[in-house]
This record gives structure tokens, sequence and C-alpha cells, in this order.
């Protein structure tokens, strides 16, 4: 928020069109396969343009903290079950907040 305020300050333009890619900071490949990275890529990048406010931000960090894919884990079925938590309680969340239609298709 602090550099939002700062660069809009500043007049920087087409500010609101910027974002970041995941590939600007971490090298590929970072999945097993080409497949899966370009369909995480295409998903953040679509995540990363939402406008969001503070609780939506929240439950993303928290959905992307959950994600069990990248890890060797001892208890993988909790933390699915963490995270479909997680995930059911942004689409409800969604869908109040943008109505039915359009908090589906941000999930979709």
């Amino acid at each position: 928020e602090k550099l939002d305020r700062k660069l809009r300050s500043l007049d920087v333009p087409g500010l609101d069109r910027k974002n970041l890619k995941y590939d600007q900071f971490f090298a590929s490949p970072f999945l097993h396969r080409e497949e899966s990275e370009n369909e995480f890529c295409r998903l953040l990048n679509k995540i990363g343009s939402w406008s969001q406010d503070e609780k939506e931000y929240t439950l993303m960090c928290l959905l992307l903290l959950f994600s069990p894919d990248l890890l060797t884990l001892t208890d993988r079925a909790r933390v699915e079950k963490i995270q479909l938590s997680l995930a059911e309680l942004l689409h409800n969340y969604l869908n109040y907040r943008h109505g039915r239609e359009r908090g589906r298709s941000k999930l979709a």
C-alpha cells in the first residue's frame, strides 16, 4: 500500500496495467513438467491481476501457503483439507463481494 501510494504520487504512467511475473523472480524449471509450469504461471498472472481487498489478499496468501504441490509432506491429506477449506471460504467471499457470476468467474 505504501509503495502504491508513492508510485501514484510520482504519476507513474500506466501503473494500473503493470504487474509482476513469476519468471522475473524464479528460474525455470521449477516444476516437473513444462505443461504444469505454464499452467501455474498462467494462473499466477491471472490472480495477480485481480483487484483485491485485504480479505481477498489474505485468503489468497493462505491458500497459496497451504499448497502441497511442491512439497514432500508427512500428512498431505491434512494440508489438502485445509487448502480446500480456504478455497471454499475464498469462493464464498468472492460470491458475496462480487456477486455469484463474477465471483465464480474469478476462480474459474
